[in-house]
């Protein structure tokens, strides 16, 4: 057992905390929340955010939603897929 890991007992069932600073959700693996844990597995950095580089925008223009799929925003991207549906048919 951890000696520095947190503990929360809950209904008599012992839970371990995330090992980040303030984060406070319960374990999901390598002693890491979900949301910690998928990024230390992706960046090797369970505290990894992204740049404002890296966050693209909706290619249509005079839209600044943020890019979802295929160059497009949510609503943009679904607008396409109807399009490509109908073509299809």
């Amino acid at each position: 057992m951890d000696d520095d890991s947190v503990h929360i007992t809950y209904k008599s069932k012992r839970f371990k905390l995330c090992k980040v600073e303030y984060c406070g959700n319960f374990t999901f693996g390598l002693g890491y929340c979900k949301h910690h844990y998928y990024k230390f597995k992706r960046y090797d950095n369970p505290l990894y955010e992204k740049d404002k580089a890296e966050i693209r925008f909706c290619q249509v223009e005079g839209c600044n939603n943020i890019h979802v799929a295929k160059g497009y925003c949510a609503k943009h991207y679904s607008k396409f897929k109807r399009q490509q549906a109908k073509m299809s048919e």
